[in-house]
């Protein structure tokens, strides 16, 4: 996850910071390293790519979060602040690009509903919300009952924007509840009964089709038929007629 803002201006908390036990080292957990918040033209066609079901494409400037954070069961939230600092100079700026964001280990194919968001903050005084609803899914493969475990999960997004004079600051809060329920994806296997009706269900409806083709042929060509003989009956008398009356001078 980008932000555009200096590191000294970046601030991560979390409900779980108090709880202490396995989540008391949250914080070593993230990891700041310097980065660019602008794109180089091979990067921009990447997140082009990346960020297709998304329509706002933007640029803006400064760091990047990573590492794993470490959650706990039920529900949660840990938040994003971006102050501003007087020694720099420098307002809070709250624009951010999210690249991967993943619950538990990533699964190859799996597409995360917010790889490829991006927010831009004009005025630095926006607090963007990600109400994120986790299921997890095994998905089984193979015949000797392996799974890969899945946490897909559902995103509804809110920004509001500060009034002038409230005592707070822009920033990102992920808040996350996880469902209780599992869902299991198999593979069904057919069976070669399944398989033999499937071939003689196909076998069946084309000879159908081809027969009640055949049938509106035929159909038409006795139509056709019918119709030609009184069209020739009618015209021969016609060229009796013509032929009596032109040899009858002759006589």
């Amino acid at each position: 996850m980008v932000v555009a803002t200096p590191c000294n201006n970046l601030a991560v908390f979390s409900t779980m910071d108090e709880s202490g036990g396995l989540f008391a080292p949250l914080k070593q957990t993230i990891k700041k390293d310097p980065t660019r918040f602008e794109l180089t033209e091979e990067e921009q066609l990447y997140w082009t790519v990346l960020r297709h079901a998304h329509s706002a494409m933007n640029e803006g400037g400064f760091r990047g979060l990573e590492e794993v954070v470490m959650i706990g069961n039920g529900m949660g939230m840990f938040q994003i602040i971006s102050s501003n600092n007087e020694d720099e100079g420098t307002a809070g700026n709250i624009s951010h690009r999210i690249e991967k964001f993943n619950f538990g280990p990533r699964v190859r194919g799996l597409v995360a509903p917010l790889a490829g968001a991006e927010q831009i903050s004009m005025s630095g005084q926006d607090v963007y919300r990600y109400f994120i609803k986790v299921v997890p899914t095994k998905i089984y493969q193979g015949i000797f009952g392996r799974y890969t475990m899945a946490y897909q999960y559902s995103v509804t997004f809110l920004k509001k924007k500060l009034n002038e004079g409230e005592h707070s600051h822009g920033g990102i809060l992920f808040e996350y509840e996880f469902c209780a329920n599992v869902i299991e994806v198999k593979e069904a296997a057919k069976s070669l009964i399944a398989l033999f009706i499937r071939l003689c269900a196909v076998v069946g409806g084309v000879f159908a089709t081809s027969r009640m083709i055949n049938n509106i042929i035929q159909l038409l060509l006795s139509f056709f038929t019918r119709s030609s003989p009184s069209s020739s009956s009618s015209s021969a008398p016609l060229l009796e007629n013509s032929s009596l009356n032109s040899k009858a001078p002759l006589e």
